[in-house]
């Protein structure tokens, strides 16, 4: 058997738009079916230049190579994978998470806020922040430029739920899902690792995060009025509606 043979689809890429439960799912696969604690981050600082088709496809292979049970993180937009799609159904088990966009921007303004980095619009509010034009470092994920932060989280979700499935594989897990039915969720994971299930152990919040914050379902109420829910209902109305989150941006 060769090293690539042995290694193929034992490395998982944990895919999200940012703020959306990714070290949450990415705890939940470590502390549960041994895979390496240590992430990879697939951003600038591997090196690699996204924009060049080629690099990333060097970098997924020096992934392989390097091992099994490695777990990548990934938030670039599905658009730079495009020509490496059969690379990758063949080579990594992918998934997606997604949560409903409320919380995802207020998780996104409170980290963008915080950051030393100067990853994004630093506005006065979460409902300021979503009708703002993405901008800073949150630009090196974009494929392309767009109107707000809520397009750009629409875009982003859209792309890997629909064409990420049909062409990349990607097996797609709802935040709400593993925050409020965990076991159930695990136990779903297991089926798509081929693993047997676990005793499902939730990891802890505030260890191996980004800006840790409250994680919970439905904090946006604390700072979205009913103009700016409407908004976000209608601007995201058929992928709410298609993944089952018109319950969760009410």
């Amino acid at each position: 058997m060769s090293i690539a043979d042995s290694n193929r689809a034992t490395n998982v890429i944990v895919a999200s738009h940012e703020r959306s439960g990714t070290h949450f799912l990415i705890n939940t696969l470590t502390r549960n079916f041994g895979f390496v604690p240590r992430l990879i981050n697939s951003d600038i600082n591997t090196g690699a230049d996204f924009y060049f088709l080629r690099e990333l496809n060097i970098y997924l292979k020096c992934i392989r190579y390097a091992g099994g049970k490695r777990i990548i993180k990934e938030h670039h937009h599905l658009g730079f994978f495009d020509g490496l799609f059969d690379k990758l159904r063949e080579n990594f088990i992918i998934f997606y998470i997604y949560r409903n966009p409320a919380d995802v921007i207020c998780s996104f303004w409170r980290f963008v806020l915080n950051s030393e980095r100067r990853e994004g619009p630093r506005t006065r509010a979460p409902d300021a922040f979503m009708r703002a034009q993405p901008c800073g470092g949150m630009l090196r994920y974009q494929w392309m430029q767009h109107a707000t932060i809520l397009d750009r989280w629409r875009s982003h979700v859209d792309e890997w739920t629909t064409r990420g499935v049909d062409e990349a594989g990607a097996y797609l897990i709802r935040y709400e899902d593993l925050n409020l039915d965990f076991e159930a969720t695990v136990a779903r994971i297991a089926s798509r690792l081929s693993a047997p299930c676990p005793k499902a152990v939730r990891p802890s919040p505030s260890e191996n995060v980004m800006l840790a914050g409250p994680g919970e379902v439905g904090g946006f109420r604390k700072f979205f009025n009913a103009d700016d829910i409407a908004l976000i209902r209608q601007m995201t109305e058929p992928t709410l509606r298609r993944l089952d989150l018109v319950r969760y941006v009410s």
